[in-house]
C-alpha cells in the first residue's frame, strides 16, 4: 500500500474524501521528504479533528460523558460477569476434582497464573468497552465521528486531575495511548458511513 492511499484513509477519517484526496496531492507535489509528508498529514489531521470539536464543543462534551458512561458500565459489568462465571467455574470444577481426604484441599493453580489470567481478560474487557463506546457516541455524532472522542479525552484528564488532587496516591491519569480502542471504535463507524 502506497503513502497516498494510508494519508488519503487518514484523512477521510476527519474531512470527505475527496478533500483529503487534495490535500494529499498538494503535499505530496511539496517533496518534502517522508518526515515532512507525515508531520503535515498528522498536523492537518489533528487540526480538523479539533475544528470538529471546537464548532460544538458542549455537545462533543455532552456525547464524550456518555463515553465515559458506557466505558465504566461496560468494563464493570463485564469484570462482575467475568469473575461470577470464572467463580462458579472453579466451584463446579473444584467439587468435581476434589477427592475428601485428611489433608486440606489444595489449589490446582498458583495464585499468581490466576491474577495474571484474571488481568489478561480484565484488560481485553476494559479494551472492548472502549471500542464500543466509541462506536457508541460516534454514532451519535454524523460527519464528525471522532471529535466525541476528544471530549472523552478531556473529560478523563479532568477527571483524573480531581482524583489525583484528591487521592494523590491513584497517581497522574494516563496517557492518550489508552485511548486507541475508543477511536478506533469511532474510526470503524465512519469508515462504514462512508463505504
Amino acid at each position: 500500500m502506497n503513502k497516498g492511499r494510508v494519508a488519503e484513509w487518514v484523512l477521510s477519517l476527519v474531512t470527505s474524501p475527496e478533500r483529503a484526496a487534495a490535500v494529499v496531492g498538494d503535499l505530496e507535489e511539496k517533496r518534502s521528504g517522508p518526515f515532512g509528508f507525515w508531520s503535515g498529514i498528522a498536523r492537518i489531521a489533528g487540526s480538523l479533528l479539533w475544528h470538529g470539536f471546537a464548532a460544538e464543543w458542549p455537545r462533543m462534551l455532552a456525547l464524550g460523558a456518555l463515553g465515559i458512561f458506557v466505558e465504566t458500565f461496560l468494563t464493570v459489568a463485564g469484570i462482575v460477569l467475568f469473575a461470577n462465571v470464572i467463580g462458579v467455574l472453579i466451584g463446579v470444577l473444584g467439587g468435581l476434582l476434589l477427592v475428601p481426604s485428611p489433608s486440606p484441599p489444595q489449589m490446582l493453580v498458583s495464585q499468581p497464573v490466576v491474577e495474571w489470567i484474571g488481568g489478561g481478560f480484565g484488560l481485553v474487557i476494559y479494551l472492548w468497552a472502549q471500542f464500543t463506546a466509541g462506536r457508541q457516541i460516534a454514532r451519535r455524532a454524523p460527519g464528525r465521528e471522532l471529535a466525541p472522542c476528544i471530549g472523552v479525552l478531556l473529560l478523563d484528564y479532568a477527571i483524573g486531575f480531581v482524583l489525583y488532587l484528591i487521592w494523590p496516591s491513584l497517581g497522574i491519569p494516563m496517557g492518550v495511548l489508552t485511548q486507541i480502542p475508543l477511536f478506533a471504535g469511532a474510526a470503524s463507524v465512519r469508515r462504514r458511513r462512508l463505504a
